[in-house]
């Protein structure tokens, strides 16, 4: 019987994780830039997991079990204890009084001055004359 082989086109183009997830690159981040703001070009530079919705269709290319990737994490995460949840304590609450609101002044705000536009200069004229 014949042995299955992963899809090497897709192998080149991925990474799969320690844990199982699927690492791939951004879409749309090689050509026709200058439309793209700078901000989504440097979301651009960041690996990708594969969607839930796409696990299945890679791990039947690679003939190997995958976990979904919809979960977003990072390095800060992992190292992060579960902080446990507070203990919820009968506490009754003092009425609170509210002072009287006082009317705001109003600010004076310095208006910016035109800037005054400069006047070209004015070329010294030639005596074309001749003697």
């Amino acid at each position: 019987m014949p042995k299955n082989k992963p899809n090497k086109g897709l192998l080149k183009r991925i990474r799969i994780t320690a844990s199982g997830r699927v690492k791939h690159g951004r879409a749309f981040g090689r050509h026709r830039r200058s439309h793209k703001s700078g901000q989504l070009l440097r979301s651009y530079r960041h690996s990708a997991y594969t969607h839930s919705s796409d696990v299945r269709r890679v791990a039947a290319m690679l003939h190997r079990r995958i976990t979904a990737g919809s979960k977003k994490s990072c390095s800060s995460c992992r190292t992060q204890e579960p902080v446990a949840a507070p203990v919820e304590e009968a506490v009754v609450a003092a009425p609170v009084v509210e002072a009287p609101a006082e009317p705001k002044a109003k600010k004076k705000t310095a208006k910016p001055k035109a800037k005054a536009k400069a006047k070209p200069k004015a070329k010294p004229k030639v005596d074309t004359a001749e003697d």
